[in-house]
């Protein structure tokens, strides 16, 4: 076997012999580098277009080996020209690649003063035709604005539609009926030209009855390095999960509208309210030729708090209007009879009567007053008739 360039056309060649027969066959082993950008062959240079002054932007290149005998890279690739060190190689190649195989390199763009930039990128191998295979490469800084919104201090990133706590998107729990909840934002100018805020009106929310803009920015050209803020106020309407849209426009051309979600949960905290007065229904104030077993009614228990009921009643009647310590008859805590009772035989005699009743935590009594007038004379001793509604409330009653 002999190699070589044996037959003179610049590549390597193999040559293989057989002993036994005369004559060689040749295996032309070309090495042949081409470098791309994306799908792209690229023959001339890169441009890296407009930069913003202070920023950076990454772009990735493939080399290729497009022949069958090995491609060499023989040292590191290196950037040269006067604006150098405004490129950089974030990623270098391998150094070595197979027939018709591959790899990659990143170089990085970072201007730190405006204007045009040019440089070239070194690329040495051992392609016989391009051992030193150059690139050019440019970029222009420009000046711009650079918007950034943040709650509580952290950025919110434009776009963003998932709210949280940490940077006050997400304003929690707030009672439909008494409650409301406020946060302040930040707008900051990161670049090195004036954010100005384009709207009409800066700050537009797309719900503005659950959350509405309680302050808008005092400023609507931001310098750079500077800030302002803006104040949303979440006071819901109905219950539930809560959500609207924050919009603004700026004169950032990369982040215009801005735009991200905030919500709020609206709640209600039901007040555990005393029960409604209950009536009497019969004997009516003033009724006359009641009968001594007459039949006792007053109206149901009733209330606005949701899981309470009636559980129960009383029944009283004693000598002296407003005296319950020592009554004529008690019928204790009755479940069975809660809105009437047939007041038992015997038990009084027909006399005046009064009915009065007033208000207390554990069991409450009507706020009336009637007089019964029964037919014989009014000599005798006066008796009290007292009904008393027992109920079972849903939490402890409110002071």
């Amino acid at each position: 076997m002999a190699a070589g360039d044996l037959d003179g056309d610049g590549d390597p060649d193999f040559a293989v012999g057989n002993g036994y027969q005369q004559g060689l066959v040749f295996y032309n082993a070309s090495i042949e580098i081409n470098l791309k950008q994306g799908e792209d062959n690229l023959t001339g240079g890169y441009d890296f277009g407009e930069v913003m002054n202070g920023s950076c932007q990454d772009v990735e290149f493939t080399i290729e080996n497009q022949g069958t005998w090995d491609l060499n890279l023989n040292s590191p690739l290196e950037v040269i020209g006067d604006d150098k060190d405004m490129f950089s190689l974030m990623q270098q190649p391998d150094t070595i690649m197979r027939g018709s195989d591959n790899t990659s390199f990143i170089l990085r763009f970072s201007p730190t003063s405006l204007g045009g930039k040019t440089a070239a990128v070194s690329i040495p191998n051992n392609d016989p035709d391009e051992s030193v295979l150059s690139f050019s490469v440019e970029g222009e800084s420009v000046s711009s604005p650079d918007i950034e919104i943040t709650g509580n201090s952290l950025e919110i990133v434009g776009g963003d539609d998932s709210p949280s706590t940490g940077d006050g998107t997400d304003f929690g729990a707030a009672d439909i009926s008494s409650g409301s909840i406020s946060t302040t934002f930040v707008i900051n100018n990161l670049g090195t030209e004036i954010l100005n805020l384009t709207g009409e009106i800066p700050v537009v929310l797309d719900d503005d009855a659950d959350f509405s803009v309680t302050l808008q920015p005092d400023d609507t050209a931001i310098n750079p390095g500077d800030n302002t803020s803006f104040r949303i106020t979440f006071d819901p309407v109905l219950q539930g999960e809560r959500t609207a849209m924050v919009s603004l426009e700026n004169s950032d051309t990369g982040e215009n509208p801005y735009t991200f979600t905030i919500q709020g949960e609206g709640t209600t905290t039901e007040v555990n309210q005393l029960p409604a007065h209950p009536e009497n229904i019969f004997p009516w104030d003033g009724e006359p030729d009641i009968t001594l077993t007459t039949l006792l009614e007053s109206s149901d228990f009733s209330d606005n708090n949701t899981g309470d009921f009636h559980l129960a009643s009383r029944w009283q009647i004693t000598r002296v209007s407003g005296d319950y310590s020592s009554p004529v008859y008690d019928s204790g805590t009755d479940s069975a009879n809660l809105t009437e009772k047939k007041f038992p035989q015997g038990r009084c005699r027909p006399v005046l009567c009064i009915t009065g009743m007033s208000d207390t935590r554990t069991i409450m009594r009507s706020g009336q007053t009637g007089r019964l007038r029964p037919p014989l004379p009014p000599d005798r001793s006066s008796m009290s008739l007292t009904i008393f509604l027992l109920f079972r409330p849903r939490s402890t009653p409110s002071p």
